[in-house]
């Protein structure tokens, strides 16, 4: 059942990526967050193939602060390291254990593999998320710069017809 649902995580990421121009920005961040916070939580509590999307809890911090508000924000970091704190007590504890040795684990090539591939994902959400904001707030600031570029040229407009109305004023009898 491990592997059925890191498998359906997997698939979900790839429909995701598939379908990605056709899904809004906010709706596609928010299921991202859901399915790689799934994937984190399922491989890290279990050392499935999913495991190494560990990494990816940090990257899903600064797409919920670059999409979402501050409390929303906290209250999804605070649950990451609730949810943490809980399996490393699970596993500390002897509730949880691994269904394969763990010195398996670390010399099998297929999951050093996926913790590689891992890596690299949480690498790349990062400076995605970190370009785009820039980009954003680069295009932001270019439209903002023209608007109060638009608004001191209607302000001196502005400054001169009321010049031209006290100039007027002064020789016409108003």
């Amino acid at each position: 059942t491990r592997d059925l649902i890191q498998g359906l995580i997997v698939g979900s990421i790839i429909v995701l990526t598939l379908f990605r121009k056709w899904i809004p920005t906010n709706r596609k961040a928010l299921a991202l967050l859901f399915v790689m916070t799934c994937g984190g939580y399922s491989g890290f509590a279990t050392l499935g193939m999913l495991g190494g999307t560990i990494f990816i809890l940090p990257a899903s911090a600064v797409v919920m602060a670059v999409f979402f508000s501050w409390r929303g924000t906290l209250a999804y970091v605070l649950s990451i390291l609730g949810l943490c704190s809980l399996i490393a007590a699970g596993y500390c504890s002897g509730m949880l254990r691994l269904t394969h040795s763990a010195d398996m684990l670390m010399t099998s090539s297929s999951h050093w593999t996926v913790y590689i591939i891992s890596l690299y994902m949480f690498f790349t959400v990062a400076i995605v998320t970190v370009h785009k904001y820039r980009t954003t707030m680069s295009d932001l600031v270019k439209q903002v710069s023209s608007q109060r570029d638009e608004l001191s040229h209607a302000n001196e407009q502005l400054r001169d017809a009321l010049n031209d109305v006290k100039l007027l004023s002064g020789l016409l009898p108003i």
